[in-house]
Order: C-alpha cells, then structure tokens, then sequence
C-alpha cells in the first residue's frame, strides 16, 4: 500500500471514500501538521475514544494472562505435592 502525502490537502476537505482511514495517516505522517492539529484530528476522528477501548482491551489481556499463570502454578504445585506422595509411598513399601 502507497500513501501519497498531499502537503496541499486541506484538512476540512473529505475524501470520498473512506475518509475515516485516510485523512488521518494524511495527518499523521505528514511532517508539516504540528501537534495541536493532529489533535484535532484526533478528537474529530474518535481517537481518544478508540485509545480508551484499546487499554481496556490490554488490561483485559494482561488480567487474563495474570490469572492463567496463577492457575498453572497452583496446577504444578499440585502436581509436585501428588508425586511426592507418591515417592514417599514407594518408599515406605521398599523398605518394608
């Protein structure tokens, strides 16, 4: 995928189609937009809304991994405890 970045290209004028995607990597990756209008276009765009939905979704992420590590630890504590039992079971049958 090519984008061309028309430094002439005014902001206020939309493209025809899919203009939520383009006009803003216009913005974006041109250099001569400060900061002030890239966050404009971000506030017109949604994207502080879009960043908000994204962190829940990693939190999400990150809680679910959280839990699953937790989960596997208590299994492999488990696990060991029960071959321990087991050990010690053998153990005690040799040397009778």
């Amino acid at each position: 995928m090519m984008i061309y970045l028309n430094k002439d290209h005014n902001i206020k004028d939309k493209y025809e189609d899919s203009d939520w995607i383009k006009t803003p990597l216009v913005i974006f990756l041109n250099n001569t937009y400060d900061l002030l209008v890239k966050k404009e276009v971000m506030k017109e765009y949604g994207f502080e809304e879009i960043e908000k939905e994204v962190k829940k979704i990693c939190n999400l992420g990150e809680m679910i991994a959280r839990e699953n590590i937790e989960k596997g630890h208590s299994m492999g504590i488990e696990q060991g405890q029960k071959l321990e039992r087991i050990t010690l079971i053998k153990n005690m049958t040799e040397s009778l």
